[in-house]
């Protein structure tokens, strides 16, 4: 645990003395909600803006999640090619530490950005329970540990930005429209949703939806929380063993 927090405390420090990156991180979600809400309002067919809101802040945390830590492992490479992973094996810090303080980084500067969203959102008329929206943040929490654990662990084992980002942008766009961020898949045909129900990111974006009209019960929420968990679990695994076999 100490370990993990050194590592995590440094990659986190040497995150925030970027400060593009802490600009565009946060402006990002924002301008989201700025420039779509308007377009929910023209769209608006007679059901309340805070019901468009509820069907709409989810789809944004969940993308917002998948973007901030899908390309961690892009800027991840660079480090691999000037031998700054290869040098940390003269370190006695554990490879599982080495690994998780840096995903811990990128899980802590997106939870900044979902609760600066549910921020704006909420002044926008976005309305829900605080413990719902805690479960809310506790969903981008593992969707984020998730991501960016496949991120890294894609990343050491191509070690090549032009397999990394076509592999990523293959992958990326069919779970994008299967998961329902959107548009939600009750509005989609019946082959899509039993597709859909494949998709970890759908159950995901699902059970955000039923938090954000505080239905806590929903089985939505059970089951999202368990996919999450074990992909979770999954991807952690591969990225600390890939971590392992680039610096043994």
């Amino acid at each position: 645990m100490h370990e993990t927090t050194l590592v995590f405390g440094y990659e986190f420090k040497r995150m925030l003395r970027n400060p593009v990156w802490v600009l565009i991180g946060l402006m990002q979600p924002v301008l989201w909600l700025l420039l779509f809400v308007p377009l929910l309002e023209e769209l608006n067919t007679g059901t309340p803006k805070s019901a468009d809101l509820k069907v709409f802040v989810p789809g944004v945390l969940t993308m917002l999640a998948i973007m901030s830590t899908l390309l961690v492992g892009y800027v991840f490479l660079g480090s691999l090619k000037d031998g700054v992973v290869e040098r940390l094996a003269v370190t006695p810090v554990s490879r599982l530490a080495l690994a998780l303080g840096r995903i811990l980084a990128d899980v802590t500067g997106l939870l900044a950005q979902s609760f600066l969203v549910v921020l704006v959102a909420c002044l926008m008329g976005f309305r829900a329970d605080p413990l719902s929206v805690l479960l809310i943040l506790g969903l981008m929490v593992l969707l984020g540990l998730s991501v960016a654990s496949l991120s890294y662990a894609l990343a050491l084992n191509l070690r090549e930005e032009a397999s990394f980002s076509s592999i990523v942008n293959f992958v990326t766009l069919p779970l994008l429209l299967l998961s329902g961020m959107l548009v939600p898949l009750s509005f989609a045909p019946d082959w899509m949703r039993i597709v859909g129900n494949a998709n970890p990111l759908y159950h995901a974006v699902e059970a955000v939806r039923s938090l954000a009209v505080d239905d806590r019960g929903s089985s939505d929420v059970v089951v999202g929380f368990l996919v999450l968990t074990v992909l979770t679990a999954l991807t952690l695994t591969w990225a600390a063993r890939s971590y392992r076999r680039v610096v043994p």
